[in-house]
């Protein structure tokens, strides 16, 4: 397999539908009073978490024929970064220091473990 320079649209892709899944998941969760088979199954916004989830499901597929899944899996964990803001955003919840300092170290991680083979850096 040739590995994709950059990260490839759709691993781009996967990130952003499973955040989407997550945000409409936390919402089906806070717009239904019950929860019976037949609450959840007409919900939207649990029907939606699972339209993201499943297109999230062939876009990773896909991006996983341009790149390892080393590169691919640890990539995805932008998406706790991206729940951050929609958390924070969206839902209005409160976030601490140490949300900041976790969401800072992941994206280091992800810049240090996405650099193209052969990336140089100035000292």
């Amino acid at each position: 397999m040739s590995q994709a320079r950059y990260p490839s649209i759709w691993l781009w892709a996967s990130l952003i539908l499973q955040s989407l899944s997550v945000a409409f998941g936390k919402q089906a969760a806070i717009s239904m009073e019950g929860y019976t088979p037949v609450s959840i199954a007409t919900n939207l916004f649990y029907i939606l978490s699972l339209l993201f989830l499943g297109l999230q499901a062939l876009t990773w597929q896909l991006a996983l024929t341009k790149h390892p899944l080393s590169y691919a899996y640890f990539f995805m964990t932008g998406v706790f970064v991206s729940v951050l803001g929609l958390s924070y955003f969206v839902f209005d919840e409160t976030l601490t220091p140490q949300n900041y300092v976790g969401a800072a170290l992941i994206v280091a991680g992800i810049y240090v473990m996405t650099r193209p083979d052969g990336a140089k850096t100035h000292a």
